[in-house]
């Protein structure tokens, strides 16, 4: 999040009540970040809903997706959150919350040895969660406006697109 001080920030109207967003925008450059939550759910990976943006600022020299790139953090990407499933499907959580921050506490013995053995997916799922990727969904820029609708989010999630 370093890359945005400095940069102008907005308050953005969200098409649904479980959603802020705030526009950033420098230069060429923009950026949305979105946080979506709902109190009824937590590391799930349903329910999915649709967000649309219309960005209002500046694009640069960006006329499609190429230009866009996305941070996802959602129950999908988030390595806890996959160790908690994956752990309550063999039986290896010591408490059932899903509330238990701290992995050593939330892993009885069966949890431990299974994260030991399974450190190496874990590790690469971390590398890649703090990887940009391309943008996935709907994207459009007309006159300078770049519009989004965001397909896949989450609750709770944390989602940034930016516009180089």
């Amino acid at each position: 999040m370093e890359e945005f001080i400095g940069w102008e920030a907005s308050i953005m109207n969200a098409t649904d009540s479980r959603i802020t967003a705030l526009k950033l925008t420098k230069n060429e450059k923009s950026a949305i970040i979105i946080a979506a939550f709902d109190p009824k759910h937590y590391n799930d990976t349903e329910p999915k809903f649709e967000v649309h943006f219309d960005l209002k600022a500046p694009t640069g020299s960006c006329h499609d997706a190429s230009c866009a790139k996305q941070y996802i953090l959602n129950a999908e990407t988030v390595v806890h959150d996959a160790i908690y499933r994956d752990m309550a499907q063999i039986g290896g959580l010591a408490r059932k919350d899903g509330q238990c921050y701290k992995i050593r506490s939330m892993l009885n013995d069966k949890g431990r040895e299974a994260l030991q053995n399974n450190a190496s997916k874990y590790m690469r799922m971390q590398e890649d969660l703090l990887q940009s990727h391309p943008y996935v969904g709907s994207f459009q820029v007309q006159n300078g406006i770049a519009s989004f609708v965001v397909n896949t989010t989450l609750t709770p999630s944390v989602s940034v697109f930016l516009i180089e």
